[in-house]
C-alpha cells in the first residue's frame, strides 16, 4: 500500500492558490467573489492554453474551470492535467451549463474532482474550495515534515532520539504513511494508517506491503513500481488495496525514494489518501446514467411499433380508401401526420445518438461520389424549400475526387445541418458548396437566417441544445441532430464546425479526408 504523492524538492510557505479559469472575465470575477472569505490567492486564466502554462509553472491547492474555453473544452483541460505527471493530482471543480449529467459524469471519469452547474452555489463552492485547501495544506505539512524525516535520517541514522520526534509530528497527518527500509521491509507506519488499513503497527512491522495486496495487479506492475523507485524517482498511482478483514478500498498513493548521507536509496516514504468514497460516487453516477440511457432505448423501441401503426392509418384515411373526408377532416389528419413524424424523427435521433455514444453505430465505408450526394440530398430537399419560399444553391467543386465514406451517415449529417439552415431562415436562400483543400474535400452549408449569437456559437453541436437564433427565443427540435452529426464526423476522422454573426447568417463546415490523407492518419 502506497500513498499520496508530495513534493521532494522543497515546500514553499505561502498562502495557498486557487487557479480559476473561465472564457468570460465576468464568470472569473463572479468566482473569486464567492471565493474571497478564504484565505487563499488567485490565479486566472481565459483559456486552455494559458492555463496549461500557469499549472506547468505553478503549484496551486485546487482549480475552478469553466467547460467551455475559447481553444479547448474544459474536459480536455482535465484530461491533460491527467496525463500530467507533476499535476495528475490536481483537484479540478468543472462548471459548466445546468441539466449537465452527461458532462457531469463525463468530468468525473476523466479525473475531475466535481462539476457545478452555473452559477455555482456560493456555499457550496465555497465548502468544496475550503475543504480542498485544508486538504493541499495537510498535504504540505505531510511533504514539510517528510523533509525533515529525510534529513534527520541523512544526518542521525544512527540518532534514533532524533528519528522518533519526528515520527511523533507524523502521528498527527490523516492520511496514512508507511516507512520501509531500501528491501521493502515496513519498520514505520502511524495512526492513520491503521484507521485505513485494520492493522496495528505490531502486526506489520518486520512484513512487507505484500500482506495489503488485493490480487487485481500482476507480477509486471509490481516490477515497474520497484524499477520506478529503485531508480531514485516518485512512484504515483491510483490502486486498490485490502484490508485486514479483507474489504478492498480504493487510494492515491506515492512511494518517495530516500537517501542516505552517501546519496544510496536507505528508505521509502509512502503516504496514501483514501478516495473509497469518491469512487463509490463516480461508479453510482456513471450506473445511473447507464440506466438512463437504456431506458432511453428501450422506451424508443417500444414506441417506434405503435407509432409505425398510427403513421400507416393516418396514411389510409388520408388517401380516403376508407371513405371520402371533409376538409375539416384533413386539415386535421395531416397535422396528426406531421406530428406524428416529428415525434418518429425525434425517436429516430434518440436511437441513432445511443448507438453512436455506446459505439454500437457500424459505418458502411466505401468510395463515394460527394457531389452525387449532395446533389442528391438538395433534390430531397427541394419541397421544403419552395415551401418556406426560398431558394436552395449548390455550388459544387467538380475536381472534387471519389472519396471513401459512409453515404447514408453523410446523407444524414447533410439531412440534419440543411434542414436547420432551411427552418432559421425566413428569406434568401440556403448555399451547399464543396470544395478541395488540404488533401481534404470540405463540405459547406450557408444560409441567410438572423444568425447565432457568440456566446451560444460553442454549444450548437452540444446534446439536447436548443439554442436561440438572432435575438428570439430558442427554437424547437430534439437538440440531437448536431450532436449526432458531430459524432458522424468524428467517426470519420473528421471535424465538424460553424461560423456565424448576428444578422448574416450561419455557416456549417465539415471535411472529410481524400484516400491519401486517411492512409497517413491509420499510419500515424
Amino acid at each position: 500500500m502506497w500513498g499520496q504523492c508530495f513534493c521532494m524538492t522543497g515546500v514553499i510557505d505561502k498562502k495557498p492558490e486557487v487557479l480559476i479559469v473561465d472564457a468570460n472575465p465576468d464568470n472569473l470575477s463572479a468566482v473569486q467573489k464567492i471565493l474571497r472569505r478564504l484565505d487563499v490567492e488567485f490565479a486566472r486564466a481565459t483559456s486552455g492554453q494559458e492555463a496549461f502554462g500557469l499549472v506547468s509553472e505553478h503549484d496551486y491547492a485546487a482549480a475552478v474551470i469553466g467547460t467551455k474555453l475559447p481553444d479547448m473544452d474544459g474536459l480536455k483541460v482535465v484530461e491533460w492535467l491527467g496525463g500530467s505527471e507533476r499535476n495528475r493530482f490536481l483537484p479540478v471543480i468543472l462548471v459548466g451549463r445546468k441539466g449537465g449529467e452527461r458532462k457531469a459524469a463525463r468530468a468525473m471519469k476523466r479525473g475531475a474532482y466535481d462539476f457545478m452547474a452555473w452559477p455555482p452555489a456560493p456555499e457550496m463552492l465555497r465548502g468544496r474550495i475550503r475543504f480542498l485547501v485544508e486538504l493541499y495544506m495537510r498535504r504540505k505539512a505531510a511533504e514539510k515534515h517528510v523533509l525533515k524525516l529525510s534529513a534527520s535520517m541523512n544526518k542521525l541514522s544512527k540518532a534514533h532520539v532524533g528519528l522518533q520526534l519526528q515520527i511523533k509530528a507524523m502521528e498527527a497527518i490523516d492520511d496514512a504513511i508507511m516507512i520501509t527500509d531500501h528491501r521493502g521491509v515496513i519498520v514505520w507506519v502511524n495512526a492513520a494508517f491503521g484507521r485505513l488499513t485494520g492493522y496495528e503497527p505490531g502486526e506489520v512491522i518486520g512484513s512487507t506491503p505484500r500482506i495489503l495486496k488485493s490480487g487485481r495487479y500482476d507480477a509486471r506492475f509490481y516490477s515497474q513500481m520497484w524499477q520506478t523507485i529503485r531508480s531514485g524517482k516518485v512512484w504515483r498511482r491510483e490502486m486498490v488495496d485490502r484490508r485486514k478483514n479483507g474489504g478492498f478500498f480504493t487510494m492515491e498513493t506515492a512511494i518517495s525514494p530516500i537517501c542516505d548521507g552517501r546519496g544510496e536509496i536507505s528508505h521509502f516514504v509512502s503516504v496514501t489518501h483514501d478516495i473509497t468514497e469518491r469512487k463509490q460516487l463516480e461508479k453510482a453516477r456513471e450506473e445511473a446514467i447507464a440506466a438512463r440511457t437504456q431506458f432511453i432505448s428501450m422506451a424508443s423501441h417500444e414506441v417506434r411499433t405503435p407509432l409505425t401503426a398510427i403513421k400507416e392509418g393516418i396514411r389510409l384515411v388520408l388517401t380516403e380508401a376508407a371513405g371520402p373526408l371533409n376538409g375539416d377532416q384533413k386539415e386535421l389528419l395531416e397535422i396528426a401526420r406531421r406530428n406524428s413524424e416529428r415525434l418518429s424523427r425525434l425517436i429516430n435521433d434518440l436511437l441513432d445518438f445511443q448507438k453512436l455514444k455506446s459505439g454500437k453505430m457500424k459505418l458502411d465505408m466505401r468510395k463515394n461520389d460527394i457531389n452525387a450526394v449532395v446533389r442528391e440530398i438538395a433534390e430531397t430537399m427541394m419541397p421544403l424549400v419552395n415551401e418556406r419560399g426560398l431558394q436552395l444553391v449548390t455550388d459544387l467543386d467538380e475536381t472534387a475526387p471519389i472519396i471513401v465514406f459512409d453515404k447514408d451517415r453523410i446523407q444524414q449529417v447533410l439531412t440534419n445541418v440543411i434542414s436547420n439552415g432551411i427552418r432559421f431562415t425566413k428569406e434568401g436562400c440556403v448555399t451547399i458548396r464543396t470544395s478541395c483543400r488540404d488533401n481534404t474535400v470540405q463540405v459547406s452549408v450557408q444560409d441567410t437566417g438572423p444568425g447565432i449569437r457568440s456566446e451560444d456559437l460553442p454549444r450548437i453541436f452540444g446534446e439536447f441544445e436548443q439554442l436561440a437564433v438572432g435575438n428570439g427565443p430558442k427554437m424547437g427540435g430534439s437538440g440531437l441532430g448536431l450532436a449526432i452529426s458531430k459524432q458522424i464526423i468524428k467517426k470519420h476522422n473528421a471535424r465538424i464546425w460553424a461560423e456565424s454573426e448576428l444578422g448574416k447568417g450561419t455557416t456549417v463546415y465539415f471535411v472529410l479526408p481524400i484516400m491519401e490523407r486517411r492512409h497517413k492518419l491509420r499510419e500515424e
